[in-house]
């Protein structure tokens, strides 16, 4: 999986599994999003963000929706865009493409109940994005603006009431967000603010 004509040709950024567990979706340095079938690890389907869709950027994450017919992608274009792709037919082009956001986004995450995607973007803004019927766009539906620095780091709580973010400055800090995009708390945790995870209960 990691280099030659199978796998990946440069630094891999993201992986994240499918949560029916059939594929594995690899982001990385070359341009590409790959996908793996875990029955064989075999490579089911790249999309060459370069070549296919005329992007010059690097692919900086991916994550499913629950019920895996959604994959959204996020690269450094400057543009802010954010695709989602369908997962049942592949097609070259997105469901959704998602504008907002005034430059890189860094991460996207879908909420565990598929209701909401929240994304974090060098614009020192996470935006949470509201489903309505099929569709999470055309605009977001709340701002959270973090003046102080660029955001990466995000999760939803299981129960998909809160929002954490991963505050990445030398006196690192983590913040949770309601889904209204208001603040609920604070917790300061010295340098850093790499990764951000909730427990399962």
């Amino acid at each position: 999986m990691a280099g030659g004509d199978d796998g990946h040709t440069y630094d891999i950024y993201s992986v994240a599994f499918s949560p029916d567990g059939k594929y594995l979706a690899s982001a990385s340095r070359d341009k590409s999003v790959r996908m793996w079938q875990t029955s064989d690890w075999t490579q089911r389907f790249s999309k060459s963000f370069g070549i296919r869709f005329h992007y010059d950027e690097e692919v900086l994450s991916v994550a499913w929706s629950p019920d895996s017919s959604r994959l959204v992608t996020t690269s450094n274009a400057k543009t802010g865009i954010v695709k989602i792709w369908g997962t049942s037919t592949w097609s070259y082009d997105p469901l959704e493409t998602l504008e907002g956001h005034a430059s890189t986004v860094r991460n996207a995450q879908f909420s565990p109940d598929g209701k909401y995607l929240a994304t974090s973007s060098d614009d020192k803004t996470v935006k949470i994005w509201v489903k309505y019927g099929s569709k999470y766009g055309p605009t977001a539906s709340r701002t959270i603006d973090l003046t102080e620095v660029n955001v990466n780091q995000l999760a939803f709580n299981p129960i998909s009431t809160l929002l954490a973010v991963g505050i990445p400055t030398s006196r690192g800090s983590l913040k949770v967000y309601g889904i209204d995009g208001s603040l609920v708390d604070t917790v300061a945790w010295g340098r850093g603010g790499e990764a951000v995870a909730w427990s399962p209960d």
